[in-house]
């Protein structure tokens, strides 16, 4: 059996007009800028989108998609950007005795005194499980991000 796993990062979308436009056919459709154009244009949406599992070219694809819905003749993109967050997961750390270890259920140590015979966290271990506690695991994340303004000409050229 395999899994595959797609990304779902979305293009978050700040509209800059109410105007509204047809959209393009396709993304072929729409230009791929690095400044603004000297050509007179209007503003429709500011574009972005971070994640830590695609690339700047999917990133890319994903924006140059939601301008060509917008109606949009051109994209204006920002030097892509990463950053790294730093996280931490807490991982259960398990009794080497199990829920049966001196302050475990069961009848010695402490597992004894609780309702029903089983101590304070059953029959098997406080949480249930045997797990005595966690422990903190730090970790890092490398999170690509991408802007760009999608732009309509307001004159033809």
């Amino acid at each position: 059996m395999s899994l595959a796993l797609t990304a779902c990062a979305t293009v978050d979308t700040i509209r800059l007009t109410n105007e509204t436009f047809p959209s393009k056919d396709s993304t072929a459709d729409v230009e791929v800028l690095e400044e603004q154009p000297t050509r007179p244009h209007m503003e429709l949406a500011d574009l972005s989108i971070a994640d830590s599992g695609l690339s700047f070219e999917r990133m890319q694809r994903k924006i140059l998609e939601k301008a060509a819905a917008l109606g949009a003749d051109a994209v204006v993109f920002a030097k892509p950007e990463s950053y790294t967050d730093h996280e931490v997961a807490y991982e259960p750390v398990y009794s080497p005795w199990g829920g049966y270890g001196p302050y475990g259920p069961g009848p010695w140590g402490y597992g004894g005194l609780g309702p029903a015979g089983w101590g304070y966290g059953g029959p098997y271990g406080p949480s249930g499980w045997g797990t005595t506690g966690s422990v903190a695991v730090p970790y890092d994340v490398t999170i690509n991000s991408l802007k760009g303004t999608a732009i309509k000409y307001t004159k033809p050229g």
